[in-house]
């Protein structure tokens, strides 16, 4: 009898955490005109709702709405205030800015709402040398405004406080929760930072002390790369090595592969974004996904 209850309970627990992708619409290729796209590595659904696509070595970042119309296009290759040099990564969840990670120009890009160019933040040679960065993969802030910036030259984490003083160093020369071959990281349940690291196959999650948590594993990662929180408490995870989209649970117990209703199956997908929206007191979850040069918008329901 106790046996049965449990296997009861255990199937509705399941039922709660099934989730579904539904693909609305699908656009892109390869090219590099507007709305095409060459090895794009993230992407971001802004608050002002439209979409936000870092498309790497095109060298610049190409702006949608959420049907997928496309609305411009900002960089160009090149070393100056306006142009990028493959860039990594974009943060649009602030209120003002947008953040661009200048991976080959060593720097983080700041942009007005507008996309307008105002000013660059790179490593300075009068900090202490832990402090100091190369390549910029990824970033995210807090909502202190502190800021993270992942570092590839020596894959490690380096904190700066809102008025971009460096604060601390963290994920590397250390035997436990050292970073290997970062990719992205992100915000996670608004007290955690979460990196994904191909080479270690897993998700390392971090305080914003730089003091660390535990490594999320799954039988199923083989490169983990993309990440968008989800329902405030819950994580996404795009492993274009698995050829799927993993869903992490509140409690970090569960790890499942998203079920994905698409046209196509998927390819290569490099980055997750999901954007909430309320209506009349429910809320849809938007979700958009780069899938090798294309992008799927779809929706997430149970």
């Amino acid at each position: 009898m106790k046996k049965s209850i449990f296997f009861i309970l255990l199937f509705f627990c399941e039922l709660l955490f099934s989730q579904t992708f539904r693909e609305v619409k699908r656009f892109g290729g390869l090219g590099s005109g507007p709305a095409q796209f060459n090895r794009p590595a993230a992407i971001s659904a802004g608050a002002d709702a439209m979409l936000y696509i870092v498309d790497s070595d095109n060298n610049r970042i190409q702006i949608f709405d959420f049907s997928g119309r496309f609305i411009k296009s900002v960089g160009g290759f090149g070393f100056g205030d306006d142009q990028l040099n493959l860039p990594k990564d974009i943060w649009t969840r602030t209120i003002i800015h947008i953040y661009v990670a200048d991976f080959n120009n060593r720097r983080l890009v700041r942009f007005d709402r507008y996309m307008n160019y105002i000013n660059d933040f790179v490593s300075h040679d009068n900090w202490d040398i832990t402090y100091q960065f190369q390549e910029v993969l990824s970033c995210a802030f807090n909502s202190q405004n502190d800021f993270f910036i992942l570092d590839r030259g020596e894959n490690k984490i380096v904190k700066f406080n809102r008025r971009g003083e460096p604060e601390r160093t963290f994920g590397f020369y250390d035997a436990v929760d050292m970073l290997q071959d970062p990719v992205q990281i992100d915000i996670f349940q608004n007290n955690k930072i979460a990196v994904t690291d191909v080479s270690r196959k897993s998700v390392m999650l971090y305080d914003f002390f730089g003091s660390f948590i535990t490594e999320i594993r799954n039988d199923e990662f083989n490169l983990p790369s993309g990440l968008s929180p989800f329902k405030e408490d819950e994580l996404l995870v795009a492993d274009p090595g698995a050829k799927k989209i993993f869903l992490i649970s509140k409690n970090l117990k569960s790890i499942k592969p998203l079920k994905m209703e698409l046209s196509v199956g998927l390819q290569y997908p490099r980055d997750i974004s999901v954007y909430t929206e309320i209506k009349n007191n429910k809320k849809q979850y938007y979700a958009f996904v780069i899938d090798n040069n294309d992008v799927i918008i779809g929706r997430i329901s149970d």
